[in-house]
């Protein structure tokens, strides 16, 4: 049975600790007991939940990514395939209580 792990980093750093997870896992021969995933012509062991933001600020309509916060919840079950264009993540509903004056 294969397992999911959140890992909470700085902001801005994901993709640095990303990679370093990815060397690590190769260096120690661990390939066997993480899953390969292969996203945009590249090979990795983990995911980064990004999306691309284009607006209309940016020079030539050029995108930009967008780290989905940790506080999201999770929407990829263990075992499901994840495909393009799949959620990986939802806001959460947040409710605030009137003050009783």
């Amino acid at each position: 049975m294969k397992k999911w792990y959140a890992i909470q980093t700085y902001a801005g750093s994901e993709l640095k600790v990303k990679e370093d997870l990815n060397e690590r896992v190769r260096k120690r021969g661990l390939e066997r007991y993480v899953e390969l995933f292969h996203v945009d012509d590249e090979e990795t062991f983990f995911l980064v939940p990004v999306e691309e933001v284009i607006t209309s600020r940016s020079r030539h309509g050029a995108g930009t990514e967008y780290r989905i916060p940790y506080e999201y919840d999770l929407v990829a079950k263990p075992n499901e395939r994840i495909a393009r264009g799949d959620t990986i993540a939802r806001k959460p509903v947040r409710h605030l209580e009137k003050d009783a004056r």
